[in-house]
């Protein structure tokens, strides 16, 4: 496959050649100088069906397919008159084949005022319309089909949305927000025919501090037609296999002018969680895939008069797993080699996610915003693990019985008043009051039975752990704009965090194990500011922060106070000569505070090899990077980027390791390191038939770790590549999506070395015949480190549309030859080691999904 691609590669060379685009340049007629950032609008009678900009050389490329269906061609310009190339010169162009339109010269706008010139400034805001009004569109088709190469949109493989070539960073409806925001897969639920237009904004102007940036932003606004504005639609989607394989999902939406209401529901047992796509896609699980899954999403958001906006949302899920893993360790510093076997059950159950948001709008000028956030979870989980622990000096056989409850709860309240000046827009000050508190409590039981060479050790352990953390904060921000292209933000913080802990042991046979309480309180008081400004072709932004840690540990009855003062900075530099050219320069000095779970053991599980504790005398981390961003394009875009990255006092393990004895280790301040980076990405347009996308990336890490009181500098390099592409062999008929990823990692220890290697090819065989849709995906992996591994495997999947595409009916197969075999590897900084999960076995589910709406 990776031959074909280079053949196809160099049999298309010749294709560049070809003249594919209609080209010409835009240049002020008194100078003849070009002018950027013209926007050129294609209309086919009155609709628009294309619109691009020049770049800074003046130059713009019109696709022929476009070109030849234009009528008529507006070049607008904020400092230059209107420009109109009407139908008979567009004619004129085609018939001729001059695909080289040649130079538009446009009459600059300027007013003379006492023999002075003043001419429009460099800020702009633009606005392109994309009529509808009189699209009949069939009902079938949905906006998310609009939002293609023929209105100059298109989405990536991650669902961002771009418009000619440039980051959509707003996507509204009638003006505000649409089922959460940004959401762009909903609109493969909604018909198109329900829109009156699109609209397009372009502008350099900052919302919030209204000064110019260096990077414009887009947002799109879909109108809806006006008897449009209530409606009800969604899907539904149903499946039943072999393996008693299943999955039950619908999603439904109604609106009614400013008011939203959305409800989930899914409930499957495929691996595809909580969501709830149009078409399920099984896919492969690096991890055990024996998943039930059970969720509901309840969203309500609605405009109460001009004044009041109104969010809530809350979602209930439960997850069951089952599985087995085979886990292989090798200790790099006491010579030890492991094998871990693992049954396992859990149940994880809870309300993951919950929000309540009130905004009051008094007017214009003030806002206040009251938000609430509340978290629930609860793990249930029985383990039972087989060890086998070969040293230089014994062989052990033992036995780690497992039961444990944990539960969370997470409540944030957060109280915002914005006030914007009359006096001049953007001068802004805003207060934000916030409370958040956290407890976790967790209870386990542990039998353990060991053998080791003749001698037999059984006993048990019992482990309560409670951890309450509360967070106070109060924020001020004073933001003030100096001219039209700089701004000075001033804020200051103070917050005050108190964790208690309390951690109480029994055991049979460690009763030297004493029980452990302490408190941590922190004070931090941040005092700051942010300064930007924007050149012609230069942005330049400075962050300097002081912050203050006022910290008292109490451990028992003894209290301790330590004082931490770091100054922080944040610099950026972007320079953009061009819309094809983008340099970025950082560097930033950060200072890291340990976390909760880094200051107590409270994510701890008893493990017969290695337990990581916590450590409440953790000291904050210092970091210093430098980043370099470099975008370059001749016909394609290129961007590199390196990192340098240098810690001071870096969080790291000091593990006291001792053969036939439970190693342990807790996070400690270790020292200095330094960590590197640089890739490459390339995507490749080959002729405008398909894309190769080409990453590259090499990185350096030092990960420095205290061994039996001993400092080892360990380190480590990975290079990674990956090669990607998509390519319709037969037109209508068969398409490719190969993807080849190649990882080698190289971990260095105090006396010896440890590679990983890991060679993945996966693809998508589509193939279109008599309206069914036949994919195939295959999955070839190669994993090496303690052991080696090879597996290869293949899903697949038979579909057709039914019902004007309102429909499908699909069956899927996983693992069609019962062959997936999946090693993940890992290193530390004292051991790697190598895990396989169980998977099910193949299976084949047959199901139908609908959508549905009441716009007709």
């Amino acid at each position: 496959m990776l031959i074909y691609i280079l053949l196809t590669i160099l049999s298309s060379g010749n294709i560049y050649a070809q003249d594919s685009f209609f080209k010409g340049k835009i240049v002020n007629n008194e100078t003849s100088l070009p002018i950027s950032n013209c926007s050129l609008i294609i209309y086919k009678n009155n609709t628009v069906i294309y619109h691009t900009f020049s770049d800074s050389s003046g130059n713009f490329n019109i696709k022929a397919s476009i070109f030849k269906q234009g009528t008529l061609i507006k070049i607008h310009s904020l400092t230059h008159e209107d420009l109109q190339i009407k139908n008979t010169e567009l004619t004129k162009f085609i018939n001729n084949n001059q695909f080289d339109l040649g130079l538009f010269r446009l009459t600059s706008k300027s007013i003379l005022i006492k023999e002075v010139i003043i001419k429009s400034s460099n800020r702009y805001r633009d606005t392109a319309i994309i009529d509808l009004s009189k699209k009949n569109f069939d009902r079938s088709v949905m906006i998310d089909e609009l939002f293609s190469n023929d209105y100059g949109f298109y989405k990536d493989d991650k669902g961002q949305l771009y418009y000619n070539g440039k980051r959509v960073s707003d996507l509204t409806v009638n003006g505000k927000d649409f089922f959460g925001k940004n959401n762009t897969d909903i609109y493969n639920l909604l018909p198109a025919l329900a829109l009156q237009s699109i609209q397009i904004i372009e502008t350099n102007i900052d919302s919030v501090y209204n000064t110019t940036t260096l990077t414009p932003t887009i947002k799109v606004n879909l109108k809806l037609k006006e008897k449009y504005n209530k409606a009800g639609f969604g899907n539904i989607s149903s499946g039943y296999g072999t393996l008693n394989r299943y999955l039950v999902s619908s999603n439904g939406y109604y609106y009614k002018n400013n008011e939203q209401v959305s409800l989930s529901l899914n409930t499957n047992n495929i691996n595809i969680g909580d969501n709830s796509p149009i078409e399920p896609i099984i896919s492969f699980s690096a991890n055990s895939n024996n998943t039930v899954a059970r969720s509901t999403l309840l969203t309500y958001n609605n405009f109460i008069g001009k004044k009041i906006e109104l969010r809530f949302s809350i979602k209930d899920k439960t997850n069951t797993n089952s599985f087995t893993s085979q886990t292989e360790r090798r200790d790099q510093v006491i010579n030890i080699l492991s094998g871990i076997t693992n049954k396992s059950n859990s149940k994880t159950s809870g309300i993951p996610d919950s929000k309540l948001s009130l905004n009051y709008t008094f007017d214009t000028l003030n806002v206040i915003n009251l938000n609430q956030s509340y978290t629930y979870n609860k793990l249930s989980e029985i383990d039972s693990l087989n060890y086998k622990v070969k040293s230089d000096t014994s062989n052990t056989i033992s036995n780690l019985g497992k039961t444990q409850t944990k539960r969370n709860n997470s409540l944030l309240t957060t109280l915002a008043f914005v006030h914007k000046f009359s006096s001049k827009k953007g001068r802004s000050i805003d207060i934000t009051a916030s409370h958040a508190s956290n407890t976790i409590n967790s209870g386990e039981t542990d039998d353990i039975f060991n053998l080791t060479n003749t001698i037999i050790e059984a006993y048990y352990v019992k482990n309560s752990k409670n951890t309450n953390e509360n967070i106070w904060s109060v924020k001020a921000n004073f933001a003030e704009p100096l001219s039209n292209s700089s701004y000075i933000d001033f804020f200051s913080t103070y917050k005050y965090d108190k964790i208690s802990y309390a951690n109480t042991i029994a055991s049979d046979s460690l009763n030297t194990l004493p029980d452990l309480k302490f408190d941590i309180a922190d004070q931090f008081i941040q005092l700051g500011a942010r300064f930007q400004k924007t050149f012609k072709k230069i942005s330049l932004e400075s962050t300097v922060t002081e912050l203050a840690d006022l910290k008292r540990n109490k451990t028992y009855d003894q209290i301790t106070y330590k004082n931490f003062f770091n100054l922080n900075l944040d610099l950026k530099i972007d320079y953009r000569p061009s819309e094809k050219k983008y340099l970025a320069v950082y560097y930033k000095k950060t200072t890291t505070y340990p976390e909760m779970s880094q200051l107590t053991d409270i994510n701890n599980s008893f493990d017969l090899l290695y337990q990581t504790n916590g450590n409440p005398n953790l000291k904050p981390q210092t970091n210093n990077t430098i980043r370099v961003d470099y975008k370059f394009s001749s016909l394609h875009d290129y961007t590199l980027n390196a990192e340098l990255n240098q810690y001071s006092s870096k969080y790291g393990l000091n593990v006291t390791a001792i053969p036939n004895k439970i190693q342990n280790a807790f996070v400690d301040n270790i020292g200095n390191a330094t960590n590197a980076s640089v890739g490459l990405i390339m995507p490749l347009n080959v002729g405008g038939k398909f894309f190769i996308n080409y990453n590259t990336n090499i990185a350096y890490q030092e990960q420095p770790t205290i061994i039996n009181n001993d400092l080892n500098r360990n380190n480590g390099i990975a290079f990674t590549q990956l090669l990607s592409t998509n390519k319709e062999i037969f037109k209508n008929v068969l398409s490719i999506s190969p993807t080849l990823a190649i990882i080698y990692s190289k971990y260095y220890y105090q006396s010896s070395s440890s590679n990983i290697i890991t060679l993945t090819y996966s693809d998508k065989f589509s193939l279109s015949i008599a309206k069914f849709t036949v994919d195939f995906f295959p999955l070839v992996n190669y994993n090496h480190n303690i052991s080696s591994r090879t597996t290869f495997s293949m899903n697949g999947a038979i579909k057709r549309n039914l019902f004007k595409k309102y429909g499908m009916i699909w069956i899927q197969g996983y693992d069609l030859f019962n062959s997936f075999n999946y090693q993940n590897n890992f290193y530390s900084p004292s051991y790697v080691t190598s895990i396989h999960y169980s998977n099910t076995k193949r299976y084949f589910i047959i199901g139908f999904n609908y959508k549905f709406n009441n716009i007709n």
